[in-house]
């Protein structure tokens, strides 16, 4: 993999913080003993600070993406395995245009257009991600400001420079009965099936799968999540041809359980007759051991899409993906 330099690894670090969340910065650099700051602006320059210190370097930066870039506030579907066998995968790819991304296991690129940009293959999993970007920049008028100069006035108006990155993913871990995809992008105007045009595109010419995959129904998942009294559940939709049934808890901090009523008529429903069912749950360490926060994730049925609504580490993620996975 190339290693950059200094000023190429600080234009990397700027890009990082722009784009990521204050709590996974800090963590940067809280593992690395580097001085945390308050803001973004003191990240940046106690992170540059640390590189030129030595204590943070591109490992250390690329293990941390990896833990934490692209992983929460995504949709998430599962799907049965491909047919290729694990030990082959290593030659079939190395025959492809893609072969070089295999040698380069991270690099910074986020391109106009969603492209592959990283893979990494192990005796563990297979792991593909494709990235897309764009700056801009954004008014900030609390940081305008007038300044009187040689007897004329000015006045500075000023805009916060944004990076918005979106990454999806192709996940196989061999020790699991399915694999994942992950995406970033909002799920409108068709956006999820574009990507997913791409991937399996890049998986054929990859050598992976000649075909998509077969998504994998989680509707009987929701389903049995939304009869566990430990969690809390907003609302539950069970679909049917002709109609659906919605129940819904509207105080933020209770559930469709801690509704009497609710619960009483939920008891009375068979969730059998219907042929979807979706739910909004909120997963934390009490009813999903090893959890880091509290998650909120919609489960929709109807497209077996897993909606995870906050940013969070790989590990989150897993968690909640395999008890998902677990319920059907």
């Amino acid at each position: 993999m190339t290693q950059l330099t200094r000023p190429q690894l600080k234009a990397v670090a700027e890009k990082i913080v722009l784009s990521q969340g204050n709590k996974f910065i800090k963590e940067l650099l809280r593992r690395n003993n580097v001085k945390i700051g308050k803001n973004k602006e003191e990240f940046l320059v106690n992170l540059h600070q640390g590189i030129d210190d030595g204590l943070i370097d591109q490992a250390k930066i690329d293990e941390w993406l990896r833990d934490i870039e692209g992983w929460g506030n995504q949709h998430v579907y599962l799907f049965e395995l491909p047919q290729i066998a694990i030990n082959n995968l290593a030659d079939a790819m190395s025959g492809s245009p893609h072969a070089a991304i295999l040698e380069d296991h991270e690099n910074y690129e986020f391109p106009e257009d969603l492209a592959l940009k990283t893979a990494t293959l192990s005796d563990a999993e297979l792991s593909l991600g494709w990235r897309e970007g764009r700056d801009s920049w954004v008014r900030a008028r609390a940081k305008d400001y007038r300044q009187e100069h040689d007897g004329d006035e000015y006045e500075f108006r000023a805009y916060r420079e944004k990076s918005e990155r979106k990454i999806a993913r192709f996940l196989w871990e061999f020790d699991k009965p399915f694999c994942a995809i992950y995406i970033t992008h909002p799920n409108e105007h068709g956006v999820h099936e574009q990507v997913l045009s791409q991937i399996w595109s890049d998986l054929n010419t990859l050598a992976v799968t000649p075909i998509p995959l077969q998504k994998i129904s989680l509707s009987n998942s929701f389903s049995t999540l939304n009869e566990k009294p430990e969690l809390k559940v907003n609302s539950v939709k069970m679909n049917v041809d002709g109609g659906h049934v919605n129940l819904v808890a509207t105080a933020p901090e209770t559930g469709i359980h801690d509704v009497e009523a609710i619960r009483h008529a939920q008891n009375g429903i068979d969730a059998n007759q219907f042929t979807s069912s979706d739910g909004v749950f909120h997963f934390n360490e009490e009813n999903l051991p090893g959890l880091s926060k509290q998650i909120k994730v919609e489960g929709s049925g109807t497209d077996s899409r897993i909606r995870i609504w906050a940013q969070c580490t790989r590990e989150d993620v897993g968690l909640i993906v395999n008890e998902v996975n677990a319920s059907r």
